[in-house]
């Protein structure tokens, strides 16, 4: 993605719907959902970690920020998204989405010292369009880049993210990049 972002075009997003982040989401029939310690966690073969989505609601949308880079969606999310901010796919694609290549991002703002989706909420911390977020962002932190990772070449990923843990420690604490180093 460019920084061709303005900050105005984050401002006017619409009603914000409230959404249950305790209820799981369906990541497919590869993925395992389990209750614990009164707290979904989600886990797959393919992957060294498990994942705790109501950490979301802590964790002050770091996913949501960092370098630039791209966000892509479908037209069919696209139009899910312009139907929830009650805009016109026309709209919705003149304000929010840049052309990359054949496919569509939605646009960054500047934040700090890089960039953020344009959908964060800088006061809030978490993103406004969440329960029709991207499948790129509902599919985090399950891509294809961690899988068959092993714990210790996945510090950046739980530094970043609090809802990251490692199945081998008890669901209820946290794991830090140094116990995961030495597992």
């Amino acid at each position: 993605m460019t920084s061709q972002s303005s900050d105005s075009n984050a401002k006017n997003v619409g009603e914000v719907r409230e959404f249950d982040f305790g209820k799981a989401q369906d990541f497919g029939k590869n993925f395992v959902k389990a209750k614990s310690c009164s707290q979904t966690k989600i886990a797959t073969k393919d992957f060294s970690f498990e994942f705790v989505p109501s950490a979301c609601k802590e964790c002050g949308g770091k996913c949501c920020v960092g370098e630039s880079g791209y966000i892509f969606l479908s037209l069919s999310q696209a139009e899910a998204i312009a139907d929830f901010l009650h805009l016109s796919l026309e709209d919705f694609a003149r304000k929010y989405l840049i052309k990359v290549g054949y496919r569509f991002s939605l646009i960054e703002k500047r934040y700090e010292n890089g960039f953020a989706c344009v959908f964060f909420d800088e006061v809030k911390k978490s993103c406004q369009i969440y329960p029709l977020r991207p499948k790129q962002c509902v599919d985090f932190p399950f891509w294809d880049k961690m899988r068959g990772k092993k714990c210790e070449d996945l510090g950046e990923l739980f530094a970043l993210c609090r809802g990251v843990r490692n199945p081998a420690n008890s669901v209820d604490s946290l794991i830090d990049t140094k116990d995961c180093a030495m597992k």
